[in-house]
């Protein structure tokens, strides 16, 4: 006696009809709904849980050397004979000086400002002097390059940048520098 091919093979010819998988979905209609319940509730309390990270904002100024009618208006003063180059190399070395961020940053009263600004955990900080020289040394002043060839800088370039969690106070700052 010969089987015929659909009685060898039963389980090619079973069909899912969307009957079935209706009531697939109603029978297990609690286990689906509880179980996405349960993960959704447990990333809200994970989102809830973590603190937010401190927002970081960068402020970078650019400049380039003095035109010429600045110099010439310098140099209108008596026992002044500067270039563009002198000036400009005068200002990148005070930029570069801690000791002139430092004076600048105690003299113009920032203390009582930073401290209530980047402290915000709330609690005193140990110690003051080395907290403000991490801020004060976290300035960067960087040569502005070109990696296209085809592209030249006219102008001796440079940027002065920081980061920090009040955009206002390190703008403020590097404005006054």
């Amino acid at each position: 006696m010969q089987q015929s091919y659909l009685e060898m093979y039963p389980s090619q010819t079973d069909e899912i009809t969307i009957k079935k998988l209706v009531l697939v979905f109603k029978d297990n209609l609690w286990t689906i709904l509880g179980l996405t319940g349960f993960i959704t509730l447990l990333a809200i309390a994970y989102a809830l849980a973590i603190p937010p990270a401190p927002k970081q904002y960068k402020a970078t100024a650019s400049f380039i050397s003095p035109s010429d009618s600045s110099v010439i208006a310098i140099n209108r003063f008596p026992l002044t004979s500067e270039t563009a180059e002198t000036i400009f190399t005068k200002y990148l070395k005070k930029l570069s000086s801690t000791t002139f961020k430092e004076k600048v940053f105690y003299s113009s009263d920032y203390l009582d400002e930073y401290l209530a600004t980047f402290n915000h955990k709330n609690r005193p900080i140990a110690d003051v002097e080395n907290s403000v020289s991490e801020f004060i040394n976290s300035i960067k002043l960087n040569k502005i390059t070109t990696t296209n060839k085809t592209e030249i800088l006219l102008e001796n370039a440079y940027t002065i940048s920081m980061q920090g969690n009040s955009v206002e106070f390190i703008s403020r700052f590097l404005n006054e520098i």
